[in-house]
């Protein structure tokens, strides 16, 4: 992400209750809508699965927020990027924290990347020492967390 010569950017999520655990969510950046609303819900047993869970929206942010810093190192070293060149999963592992409320344990991200041959060695290397640097989400949280991130190049 880049900050476009400001020192800071203003990021919202709004969020409406629909009904049992069901939220409707709307982002935006300086007021302006970011992409379609989308709901969000808890698991099971507590709510109906409708929805990504809080745990799963933040992992896919992790995993967005890598992924894409990954694609920008990627292009910058020459590699041929097309659609589907990057497909990462993320894992999310929740526990019993010390007070006994559930805590995120750690997150696991493996990203399969397919540079269209066109990286040498040496790029990919420097691309796997430098991109998670770049990535706003993960660096913030990993004081908080392990953040364990895996490349496959294929």
């Amino acid at each position: 992400m880049e900050l476009k010569s400001k020192d800071t950017r203003l990021f919202d999520v709004q969020l409406t209750y629909q009904s049992d655990y069901q939220f409707k969510n709307v982002a935006s950046e300086h007021g302006n809508q970011a992409g379609e609303p989308y709901l969000s819900d808890e698991p099971d047993p507590v709510g109906n699965n409708s929805g990504p869970s809080t745990p799963a929206l933040l992992g896919s942010a992790v995993g967005h927020c890598l992924s894409a810093s990954l694609l920008e190192h990627m292009r910058f070293h020459g590699a041929k990027t097309e659609q589907e060149c990057i497909v990462t999963n993320a894992q999310i592992t929740v526990y019993k924290g010390p007070e006994g409320y559930p805590r995120i344990k750690e997150i696991n991200v493996a990203i399969k990347a397919n540079d269209g041959g066109g990286l040498s060695s040496q790029n990919r290397a420097s691309i796997e020492r430098n991109f998670k640097k770049h990535c706003t989400v993960s660096a913030s949280l990993s004081p908080a967390f392990p953040i364990n991130v895996t490349v496959q190049w294929i």
